[in-house]
This record gives C-alpha cells, sequence and structure tokens, in this order.
C-alpha cells in the first residue's frame, strides 16, 4: 500500500496533515526549520525594507554574511541596477525577486534581515547570503517637496 496524499509517516505513527499548514509536531527536522522561516515570512515586524516603495533613483545598501551589494532602484519597480558579490562586478540589471529563508517561500519586493535576497537575471535564480544590515543611503527629491526658492526664472 503506498503513501497516500497529505500524509506523513514518522516514528510508525501517521499524521494527517491537513489544510495549508502543518502543525510543527507534524514535521521533523529540517523541514520544521523551513516551515517556522516560512511563518516568519508572513510576520509584519520584520526588520527591512519593501523596495518596491522607493521611488526610481534611490540607492540601497546591504550587508550579507559573505558580500556587500549596492542597489539602484529604476523606473520599473522590481527591475534594479545591483553591483557587488562575487556574481555582480560590474552594474548589472536584475529583477528583484525578494526575501526567501533558502526553500519556495518569497516575501515579494523585500529585503529582510535574517533572510537571503533572491534575483533574477534572466532565467538564472540568484540567492544571497543572509542579509546582515540594509541601509536606504539617499532618496532623490520629490518633486513635491520642491520650494519656490528652488525654481529658477
Amino acid at each position: 500500500m503506498g503513501r497516500q496524499p497529505g500524509r506523513h509517516r514518522s516514528g510508525g505513527t501517521t499524521n494527517t496533515l491537513r489544510g495549508p499548514v502543518a502543525t510543527r509536531a507534524a514535521l521533523s527536522g529540517s523541514a520544521n526549520k523551513k516551515m517556522t522561516d516560512m511563518l516568519r515570512l508572513t510576520e509584519d515586524n520584520l526588520d527591512g525594507v519593501d523596495m518596491r516603495a522607493l521611488q526610481p533613483g534611490t540607492t540601497v545598501v546591504v550587508e550579507t554574511r559573505h558580500s556587500r551589494y549596492r542597489f539602484f532602484i529604476l523606473i520599473d519597480p522590481p527591475a534594479v541596477l545591483v553591483k557587488g558579490g562575487g556574481m555582480f562586478p560590474d552594474h548589472t540589471v536584475v529583477r528583484l525577486v525578494g526575501a526567501t529563508a533558502g526553500g519556495s517561500a518569497v516575501k515579494m519586493g523585500w529585503i529582510l534581515i535574517g533572510f537571503r535576497i533572491e534575483m533574477q537575471l534572466g532565467s538564472v535564480c540568484i540567492r544571497s547570503s543572509p542579509v546582515r544590515s540594509v541601509k536606504v543611503e539617499n532618496t532623490p527629491p520629490s518633486i513635491w517637496q520642491i520650494s519656490d526658492d528652488d525654481v529658477v526664472n
């Protein structure tokens, strides 16, 4: 008799996993860690930056465990210019997918402390080492912030 879908066998007992979220008791080892990381991605109080909310021209500097990246926000929000790490010695346009714990769950458009940055260059998926810090370095002036003194006649 084969395994039935939605069932997980552990230690001689069978636990039925119902719905999209399984209990931690039904998971083991690395599966438990992946589930915990996936659930953390749904929290609202994580430290990081929603790159989609930044204006074009904004620069974001990210320190990961092994590298430093500099992102420049382009006109199309998921498209960024990136330089840094072993993969990007020169400025390269990539699609910033978001923050991931390394599995398939992604918080779209975000860079989060403790998570990896997932980027796409054509059909190639690139993941950084875990993020240690994120700094929004400069924000371009908004047309709504220009005063009359800035206007030249």
